[in-house]
C-alpha cells in the first residue's frame, strides 16, 4: 500500500512503466464529489481518483523506442 501525501480531493496519475505518482489538485473534483454524494445522500469518508496511464518520461522513452525500431 502506497502512502498518498496529499491532502484534499485530488487525482493521482500513475505511471504503469516506472511508477511515477503525480498529485494534481482541481477545485472541479471536489465539486463533484460533493455533488454526487448530495444527490445519493451519501456520507463520504474517503475519495481516491487514480489515472493509469505513461508519465511524460516514459513516453518519451517509449517514442524514442518506437521510433529506433525497438519495442
Amino acid at each position: 500500500r502506497r502512502y498518498d501525501g496529499q491532502a484534499g480531493v485530488h487525482v493521482n496519475l500513475v505511471c504503469g512503466r516506472c511508477g511515477q505518482v503525480i498529485d494534481v489538485s482541481d477545485g472541479e473534483l471536489e465539486a463533484l464529489q460533493r455533488r454526487a454524494a448530495a444527490r445519493a445522500g451519501f456520507h463520504v469518508s474517503a475519495v481516491r481518483f487514480e489515472l493509469h496511464g505513461l508519465c511524460p518520461r516514459c513516453q518519451r522513452a517509449r517514442h524514442h523506442r518506437l521510433h529506433k525500431g525497438g519495442r
